[in-house]
């Protein structure tokens, strides 16, 4: 077992938001809140992260009404 597959299963939400393609802007969004600690000044890195869940929920209901 490695260890992602360690975290993985520790942490629900880690393997989900692998699981859309979005951890990658998760964690950026994490860094800018933890480099700024301010909200305000992460809204770039907040609308990347809704922009791609809001794509994987689409495709995903695009590919279950299929």
């Amino acid at each position: 077992m490695t260890k992602e597959t360690d975290i993985e299963e520790a942490d629900p939400i880690i393997a989900k938001l692998k699981k859309t393609g979005c951890l990658e802007k998760h964690y950026a969004v994490l860094e800018c809140w933890d480099k700024h600690k301010d909200w305000r000044k992460c809204q770039g890195e907040v609308h990347d992260f809704r922009n791609c869940v809001t794509i994987y929920d689409k495709t995903k209901s695009a590919s279950e009404s299929k």
